[in-house]
C-alpha cells in the first residue's frame, strides 16, 4: 500500500501496484511476464515522457521508468521510500536531490540508470542548504554504455555521475557507480567502434559531508570494440575522468575505496592471416583527489588507477599509455586512508599475437610483412602533494608509473618487441605533511617487450621532495626510473633490448624567504632505509639455430646520466640544502649500466657476444643553493652506498662449442660533496668501477670517476670505513 496523492505526474506517466510492488512510469506500461515477473513495456521510446516524484512516503518498494528525466526531490516536505528503489531513464537524466533541511530516505537499496538513450545521460544525487539524502542499503548508479546495444556508432560514450553534498549530507551503504563504456566485442558486419569512459564527480563542500558505510568503487573504464575483419585496427579505449573534491567539506568511507579510468584497447579476434590488423590504443584517464580549505577524505585501503592498455593484434600490437592522477591536501585539508594506498598510470604495450601477411595475388600466395611491432607503453603521471595540508597514509604507498612494452607471442614468429618509457612521480610537501607508516615505492621503470628482438626500456623520472613541511617515510623506501631492455626470446639471433636509466632522487630544501610577505622555509625528510635506483639493464640476447643464424648479442645497458633539460644534475640523487633535514638509514643510491648476456649457441656454435655496461652519475649533495652561508640543517645516514657501476654482460653459453666473449663495461661518475653543513654517515661507499663480463674471451673494462669533497664550511663524517673505488676490472675468461 502507498500514498500516492502527493506524487506529481507528467501527463504520461502512470502508477500502479503489482504484487505488492509499486510501478511507476511515463511513456511506459507495466507488464506481467509468464512466470509472473513484473515489468515495463512501450512501443514509442522517443515520446518526451518525463516523471517527477516529490513530498511523498512510499511504503512498498517503488520501481520506475520513463522516457526522459526523472526527479525525485525532498524541497518542501521529506519524500519517504520505505522499500528499495529503482528509477530508469531510457532518454533523459535521473536526480535525486534533498534541500531546505529536508530529507529524502531510502529504506533499501538504491539502483539508478541512465544508459539507453543514443546520447550520453547523466544521474545526479544532491544535498544543498542542510538537506539530508539517507540510504541505508546499498547504491548503484549506472551511467555505463555498451557497443552491443548501438552495433552502428562509431564511438561509444559513457554518461556523467554527480554526487554533491553543499551543505548538505548524503549517507549510503556502500556505493558502486558504473560509468564505464564498451565497444561492440564482435563486430562481424558493423564498424570497429573507439570508446570513451564517463565522467565521475563526488564533491563535499561549505560543511557537506558524504558518508559510504561500505566500500565505495567508482569506475570510469573504457575498452575498444574488437576487430574481426574489414579495417586496419581495432578500436582504441580512453579512460574517463574521476574527481573527489573536498572544499571544507568531507568524504568519509568506511571501508575500501576503489578508482578506476583505464583505458583497453580492443583485439584482433579475426582468425585466418589477415594483412596487418592491429591491437587498439589504450589511454589511461585522469583522476583527481582533492582536499581544501579543512576539507577531508577518510578511507581503509585507496586504489586508483589510470593504466592505458594495448589491444592485441596480428602485426601490431596497440600502444598504451598511462594516464594522470594526482592526490592533493591543502590548506589544513587532511586526506587519511588507514590502510594501502595503490596509484597506477602504467601504460602497456598490446602483444603481437599472429603474423600479419600480405598476398602476391588473392589469398593464393602469402608473403610474410618485412616487420611486425609489439606496441609502445608509456608511463603516465602521478602526483602526492601537500601544501599546509595532510597526508598520513597507515600502511604502505605504491606509486607506479610503468611503461612496459608489449612481447611479441601466441602463434606469432617474429617482430621487435615493445619500447617502454617510464612516467613520472612527484611526491612532494610544501608546508604540512606527508607520512607513510609501511613501505613506500615508487616506481618509474621502462621496460621493453620480448621479441626477436628486444624492446628498447627507458627508465621515467620519479622523486621524493620536501620544499617546506615534513615528509615521514616508513622501513623501507624505493625510488626507482630503471631501464630494462626486453629480451630476444622469439625466432633466433635476435639482439637484446637497451636499458637507460632515468631520473631518481630524494631532495630536502630549503629558502631563506624574503621577509614577513615570502616567509622561509625548509624542508625535513626521514626515515630508515631506502635505495634510488637509475640503473639501465640489458636484455638476453636470442639462441642461435645451430645452422645458419649465429646467437644475438645481448642488450646494452646505460645508468642514468643527467635529467634532459637541467642537465648537470645526476641521474641518481639525493640533495639537501641549506636549512633542510634529512635523516635515513641505509641508503643506497645507483646508477649501474649492466649488459644483457649473449645468446644461447646450438649444435656447436659460439655462444652470443655479452652486451655493454655503461655506468652512470649517481651523487649524494649538501648544497647551498640559496646562498644562506650556513648549514644549520643537518643530514644523516647509516651505512651510504653511490654506485655507478657499469657491468659487461656475460657471453652466451653453448651447448658443445666456445661460450661468446664477455661485454664491454665502463665505470660512470659518482660523488658526495657538501658545500656548507655536516654530513655524516657510517660506512662510505663510493663505486665506479667497471667490470668486465665473463666469456670465451672476457670483456674489457675501463674504470669511471669518484669525488668526495668538503668545501669551505663543510664537513664528512663518517664513523666507519670510507671506501672510494674507481678500476676496472676484465672479465674472466672461460677458457
Amino acid at each position: 500500500c502507498s500514498d500516492l496523492g502527493n506524487i506529481g505526474f507528467d501527463a504520461a506517466t502512470s502508477a500502479s501496484v503489482q504484487n505488492g510492488q509499486i510501478m511507476l512510469s511515463s511513456g511506459w506500461g507495466p507488464t506481467v511476464g509468464d512466470a509472473g515477473q513484473l515489468g515495463f513495456q512501450t512501443f514509442d521510446t522517443g515520446t518526451d515522457a518525463g516523471m517527477h516524484i516529490f513530498d511523498a512516503d512510499f511504503s512498498s518498494d517503488v520501481q520506475g521508468i520513463a522516457n526522459s528525466d526523472i526527479n525525485a526531490e525532498a524541497s518542501d516536505q521529506n519524500l519517504t521510500f520505505e522499500g528499495n528503489l529503482q528509477l530508469e531513464s531510457y532518454n533523459g537524466n535521473v536526480t535525486l536531490s534533498a534541500s531546505g533541511n529536508r530529507t529524502l530516505s531510502v529504506a533499501g537499496d538504491l539502483d539508478l540508470y541512465a544508459f539507453e538513450g543514443t546520447g550520453a545521460q547523466e544521474i545526479d544525487i544532491n544535498a544543498f542548504d542542510g538537506g539530508v539524502v539517507d540510504v541505508t542499503g546499498d547504491v548503484y548508479l549506472d551511467v555505463g554504455r555498451s557497443g552491443q546495444s548501438n552495433v552502428y556508432a562509431t564511438g561509444i560514450f559513457a554518461g556523467t555521475v554527480n554526487i554533491d553534498a553543499d551543505g548538505g549530507t548524503i549517507s549510503t551503504g556502500n556505493l558502486d557507480i558504473n560509468a564505464v563504456a564498451t565497444g561492440n566485442p564482435d563486430p562481424y558486419f558493423s564498424p570497429v567502434q573507439y570508446a570513451q569512459g564517463g565522467n565521475i564527480n563526488i564533491t563535499a563542500e561549505n560543511g557537506g559531508g558524504i558518508t559510504v558505510k561500505g566500500d565505495l568503487n567508482a569506475i570510469a573504464d573504457a575498452t575498444g570494440g574488437n576487430l574481426n575483419f574489414g579495417s586496419s585496427a581495432a578500436g582504441a579505449g580512453y579512460g574517463g575522468y574521476v574527481t573527489l573534491s573536498f572544499d571544507n567539506g568531507s568524504l568519509e568511507v568506511k571501508g575500501n575505496t576503489y578508482i578506476g579510468a583505464n583505458g583497453l584497447g580492443g583485439d584482433y579476434v579475426g582468425g585466418g592471416s589477415p594483412p596487418a590488423a592491429a591491437g587498439g590504443g589504450g589511454y589511461g584517464g585522469t583522476i583527481t583527489i582533492e582536499a581544501f580549505d579543512d576539507g577531508s577524505f577518510d578511507t581503509k585501503n585507496l586504489d586508483v588507477f589510470a593504466q592505458g592498455i594495448g589491444g592485441d593484434g596480428f602485426g601490431y600490437g596497440g600502444n598504451g599509455f598511462g594516464g594522470d592522477i594526482s592526490v592533493d591536501a591543502e590548506s589544513g585539508a587532511q586526506i587519511k586512508p588507514t590502510g594501502e594506498v595503490t596509484l597506477s598510470a602504467d601504460g602497456r604495450g598490446g602483444y603481437v599475437i599472429g603474423d600479419a601477411v600480405f598476398s602476391g595475388s588473392g589469398y593464393g600466395t602469402t608473403v610474410f610483412s618485412s616487420s611486425q611491432y609489439a606496441g609502445f607503453g608509456s608511463g603516465g603521471d602521478v602526483s602526492v602533494t601537500v601544501n599546509d595540508g595532510v597526508i598520513d597514509i597507515g600502511g604502505a604507498l605504491t606509486i607506479t608509473v610503468d611503461g612496459l612494452g608489449g612481447n611479441i607471442a601466441g602463434s606469432a614468429t617474429y617482430g621487435f618487441g615493445g619500447q617502454g618509457s617510464g612516467g613520472d612521480i612527484d611526491l612532494s610537501v610544501e608546508g604540512g605533511s606527508l607520512t607513510v607508516h609501511d613501505d613506500a615505492n615508487l616506481v618509474a621503470n621502462g621496460v621493453g617487450g620480448d621479441g626477436t628482438d628486444g624492446g628498447y626500456g627507458s627508465g621515467g623520472r620519479a622523486g621524493i621532495t620536501a620544499y617546506d613541511g615534513t615528509i615521514t617515510l616508513g622501513p623501507n623506501t624505493y625510488v626507482a626510473a630503471r631501464g630494462i631492455g626486453g629480451d630476444a626470446t622469439v625466432g633466433y639471433g635476435g639482439y637484446g633490448g637497451t636499458g637507460i636509466g632515468g631520473e631518481a632522487f630524494i631532495m630536502a630544501l630549503s629558502s631563506p624567504g624574503s621577509g614577513v610577505e615570502v616567509p622561509a622555509e625548509s624542508g625535513t625528510i626521514t626515515g630508515t632505509d631506502a635505495i634510488v635506483d637509475a640503473s639501465g639493464v640489458g636484455g638476453i640476447g636470442g639462441a642461435g639455430n645451430g645452422d645458419n643464424i649465429a646467437p644475438g648479442a645481448g642488450g646494452d645497458g646505460f645508468g642514468g646520466i643527467g635529467c634532459g633539460e637541467c642537465g648537470s644534475v645526476p641521474a641518481a640523487y639525493i640533495i639537501i640544502d641549506g636549512t633542510a633535514t634529512l635523516s635515513l638509514r641505509n641508503v643506497d643510491v645507483l646508477s649501474e649500466g649492466i649488459g644483457g648476456a649473449g645468446g644461447t649457441g646450438v649444435s656447436g656454435q659460439t655462444g652470443g657476444l655479452g652486451g655493454s655496461g655503461y655506468g652512470g652519475y649517481a651523487s649524494v649533495t649538501y648544497t647551498d643553493n640559496s646562498l644562506q652561508g650556513v648549514g644549520s640543517g643537518s643530514a644523516a645516514f647509516g651505512d651510504l652506498d653511490i654506485r655507478a657501476r657499469g657491468v659487461g654482460g656475460d657471453g652466451g653459453s653453448s651447448d658443445t662449442g666456445t661460450q661468446g666473449d664477455g661485454g664491454f663495461a665502463q665505470g660512470g661518475y659518482v660523488a658526495l660533496g657538501t658545500y656548507v653543513g655536516l654530513l655524516s654517515m657510517g660506512e662510505l661507499d663510493l663505486e665506479a668501477q667497471a667490470i668486465g663480463g665473463y666469456g670465451g674471451n672476457g670483456g674489457a673494462a675501463i674504470g669511471g670517476y669518484a669525488f668526495l669533497g668538503a668545501y669551505s664550511g663543510g664537513t664528512v663524517h663518517t664513523t666507519g670505513d670510507a671506501n672510494l673505488t674507481v678500476a676496472g676490472y676484465g672479465g674472466e675468461a672461460s677458457t
